[in-house]
């Protein structure tokens, strides 16, 4: 008869944590959706990025061009250097931003790895105490 309620009560226990365990995964699922969504926004980010920052090359090669050439718009005569130099200053800030933006991608790319891996792990422990249950 104690053998059979400590037997009842380990399967008490394993039942809570079984439960325990799925709540932390649902948590842990619903995190991994909210991530992925955030890292969805960041790539989006980089790509609008990117393509300002070809906009902005494109616009700079133009003026290279304009001055090599002597043709200089109406109204930037005397600020054509500035206006590259302007341009020239926007493109690399745009570039240590892409930077950041790929740095903190990647950063959030590992974090997924290693939190999907401790959530498999979670999960081969909760199949593992349900086959316990089972037996």
């Amino acid at each position: 008869r104690g053998k059979m309620d400590l037997l009842e009560l380990k399967i008490q226990d394993l039942e809570d944590s079984l439960r325990n365990k799925a709540m932390e995964l649902e948590v842990c699922e619903n995190e991994l959706q909210r991530k992925k969504n955030e890292s969805e926004l960041l790539r989006e980010k980089v790509n609008l990025l990117e393509q300002e920052i070809t906009e902005l090359r494109t616009e700079l090669n133009i003026l290279r061009e304009e001055r090599k050439c002597g043709v200089v718009s109406i109204g930037l005569e005397g600020n054509g250097t500035e206006e590259g130099q302007a341009l020239w200053r926007e493109v690399e800030r745009l570039k240590a931003e892409l930077q950041e933006e790929r740095a903190s991608n990647e950063q959030m790319t590992t974090g997924f790895q290693q939190e999907r891996q401790t959530w498999k792990e979670e999960k081969e422990k909760v199949i593992h105490y349900q086959k316990q249950l089972q037996q």
